[in-house]
């Protein structure tokens, strides 16, 4: 495309409103009219601590407000901030979508896949990558400039925001905490295995697992050491922080642990390996296991509430609202319950197993599946989704 067209082509996205991003080694081209939404959904589990806002609802009947197909595989978790969606992809790119309509607004290039769910902050965007590029970049989305780049090697972890600090793990089991605005390393910690789950911050801790099967609790501050729990198994998932910290392990338990000590209070089995991180609310703690099962458990006493079983693994962490539960699972449906009862009053198939874990934003749930297509739902009625070929049950 000679200079005349790409001109044309920049202008013509700039009418619509939309966000083009080139290569990250070269910058990219500013959304100059992004507006940061402090109720945007921004990161895994929206927060540092797993536990959901219980203001945010959806009621029946629900509908597919519109579904979109990418390029590539999807395995992280989008994130909605005012205008801007958020959907790494497993084709070395980040897709940039319009969350009212699902409209592709670009794509970030990258040189490997991602399926690290990204984070933004202020006018910041921040993303990571695997393998092949193996980078944690800082973009800001405003002026279209790459503010710090940072060689982690491979990492597929969600990124975690908390005040002035990004922390995330990599597969090479080491545990890191950035100055999210600098990009400079405040302080790291080897693990003994891969990390592939997040972090969790109560009261200027750090609390991670690892593939080595620990749980191990740091001072935020200084990355001193102040305790450390073992499971039977690897830990592969993002701790919860209530009134314990929660959290699951491939040997098929939730574990309830005191967050002064990292003395275990008590622990549920279920009956298969666990990789859904745990979400909690005032009264209960959510998460799916490999026994096709997504389970709520008292977070006070570990006693079961209920369970509602699937035909799949249920790897997906949940989405918890003032009155639903939503979730993925391995048999290709998205499912809506009622958050007391377990009761389901709406399920929708998707073209593939769904390992991401859906984002909210507005009175609107977005989830993919791993083929591919990237999904809104919402309470409001609609005439018709935006792709004919989406069949729903």
């Amino acid at each position: 495309m000679g200079r005349r067209g790409v001109k044309l082509l920049s202008l013509s996205l700039l009418l619509i409103g939309a966000i083009v991003f080139s290569g990250c080694s070269s910058g990219i081209k500013g959304f100059r009219k992004f507006q940061y939404a402090p109720d945007g959904w921004n990161m895994f589990r929206n927060g540092p601590t797993g536990y959901q806002d219980v203001s945010s609802t959806i009621r029946p009947p629900v509908s597919l407000i519109w579904g979109t197909k990418l390029k590539g595989r999807l395995h992280a978790t989008p994130i909605v901030n005012g205008s801007l969606g958020v959907m790494p992809a497993l084709d070395r790119k980040i897709y940039l979508f319009d969350p009212e309509t699902g409209t592709k607004r670009g794509k970030i290039k990258t040189k490997s896949s991602s399926s690290s769910s990204p984070a933004v902050a202020e006018n910041l965007l921040y993303i990571a990558s695997e393998n092949g590029d193996g980078r944690l970049r800082c973009l800001n989305i405003n002026s279209g400039k790459v503010v710090w780049v940072h060689d982690l090697s491979d990492v597929s972890a969600p990124i975690v925001l908390y005040d002035r600090a990004l922390l995330i793990g990599n597969y090479a089991g080491e545990f890191f905490c950035f100055n999210r605005y600098t990009g400079d390393v405040n302080w790291s910690y080897r693990t003994g295995g891969p990390i592939s789950g997040g972090a969790a911050v109560p009261d200027n801790k750090v609390i991670v697992g690892s593939s080595d099967g620990y749980l191990r609790c740091f001072n935020l501050e200084d990355g001193d050491l102040v305790w450390e729990f073992s499971a039977d198994e690897a830990i592969l998932s993002t701790p919860a922080i209530g009134e314990y910290c929660y959290v699951t392990s491939t040997d098929n338990r939730l574990y309830a642990i005191d967050l002064l000590t990292g003395v275990e209070a008590w622990r549920f089995e279920t009956g298969g390996q666990i990789f859904s991180s745990p979400v909690l609310d005032d009264e209960a703690v959510y998460f799916g296991s490999n026994d096709g099962c997504l389970y709520s458990i008292s977070s006070d006493s570990g006693n079961l509430l209920w369970k509602f079983g699937t035909d799949a693994v249920v790897n997906a962490t949940p989405l918890v609202l003032s009155d639903a539960v939503v979730f993925g699972s391995g048999d290709s449906y998205v499912y809506f319950l009622d958050k007391h009862s377990g009761d389901e009053f709406y399920r929708f198939k998707t073209r593939s197993a769904i390992v991401s874990s859906p984002a909210y934003y507005r009175g609107r749930v977005y989830v993919a599946c791993s083929q591919r297509w990237l999904y809104c739902f919402g309470s409001e009625a609609v005439e018709a989704a935006t792709n004919a070929d989406i069949t729903s049950k």
